[in-house]
């Protein structure tokens, strides 16, 4: 079976929607306690962090077409603020207000709000909003990995090299001084992959699907068995973001749900994470009945008001960004 990748940028938004994988991954991170076998099938629900990260990718290598590197006529300073401007109105939104609540009811410290919204408590202390530190580094290179792939003459080999090395040198290790650090930096191949195909995105370029899954599988299984500590799930993003679009584009009924959540993305993500963080810390006990046992009550809470408020926090920093 043939598909298209253009239905990876005709189908963008709703495959944003992906944000779902993460707020169901983030209940292991708020406690939600469940047998050990469910634990593990959803804590892979993070490839959705790799499918916005593919997206993103190709995203970004459109966006860099119109600059003047890709021989269009916006500079590159207009460039990376516009992707700053989007980063940081809703997320400087949220986090404000989240140590507002933070360091008087909390006891959180001003220093700690500080390196947290500038996005440096990430890489010194392994706290904070990682998807963002890393998506803001991501930005910051992405004009120098759009030149490195689109006009060297060896830009698989290239992509190859790029990916390898991550997988090699940024292993789990949790005895590591600096494992939030790769934590974070093992997760840059589906994004590099994002931008290397985005020319064969926009062509509309079929690719065998059943043949592209089954090569992506075996290099998975060699990947995990040669380097048990890195991360290769990324090995399996492409075929997995062309199934969902293909079923996005099969069944109709998905797709209004999907443009809703993929639009929120980044604000449910934020609100999922600083929801969680204040809830965590409440007492559910009420008439002498424990309503957070579990924790599942509490997180379908978090899970609820967190996508009410991501969608007011949207619908604010897009008037805010057309000022």
């Amino acid at each position: 079976m043939n598909i298209s990748l253009n239905l990876l940028s005709k189908y963008r938004l709703e495959l944003m929607g992906g944000t779902l994988l993460i707020l169901i991954c983030h209940a292991y991170g708020n406690d939600v306690k469940m047998p050990d076998l469910l634990e593990r099938i959803i804590d892979n629900a993070q490839i959705g962090v790799d499918l916005f990260l593919l997206l993103s990718g190709i995203g970004i290598a459109f966006s860099l077409g119109k600059t003047v590197i890709g021989y269009g006529n916006l500079s590159l300073k207009s460039w990376y603020w516009q992707r700053l401007k989007r980063i940081y109105v809703p997320f400087g939104i949220i986090m404000s207000l989240f140590y507002l609540y933070a360091i008087p009811f909390e006891g959180k410290p001003v220093s700690q709000a500080i390196l947290d919204i500038t996005n440096i408590d990430w890489w010194i202390n392994g706290k904070g909003t990682w998807y963002v530190s890393l998506i803001l580094l991501l930005y910051l290179v992405s004009p120098l990995l759009y030149k490195i792939l689109y006009e060297g003459r060896y830009k698989w080999l290239i992509l190859i090299v790029l990916s390898l090395g991550v997988l090699i040198i940024f292993q789990d290790n949790p005895n590591s001084v600096f494992h939030y650090i790769a934590n974070a930096i093992k997760r840059p191949p589906a994004f590099f992959i994002g931008i290397a195909i985005a020319p064969l995105v926009k062509k509309g370029i079929k690719v065998n699907l059943p043949l592209l899954l089954l090569l992506s599988t075996l290099l998975f299984i060699c990947g995990t068995i040669a380097l048990p500590l890195g991360f290769c799930k990324w090995l399996m993003i492409l075929p997995i973001a062309l199934i969902l679009a293909w079923i996005i584009d099969k069944v109709h009924s998905l797709r209004a749900l999907l443009v809703f959540l993929g639009t929120i993305s980044l604000e449910s993500y934020l609100t999922n994470i600083t929801l969680g963080d204040i809830l965590n810390h409440k007492s559910w006990i009420i008439y002498g009945y424990d309503l957070s046992y579990g924790h599942y009550l509490e997180y379908i809470v978090v899970i609820f008001v967190g996508v009410l408020l991501a969608w007011v926090f949207n619908n604010i920093s897009n008037r805010i960004l057309k000022i």
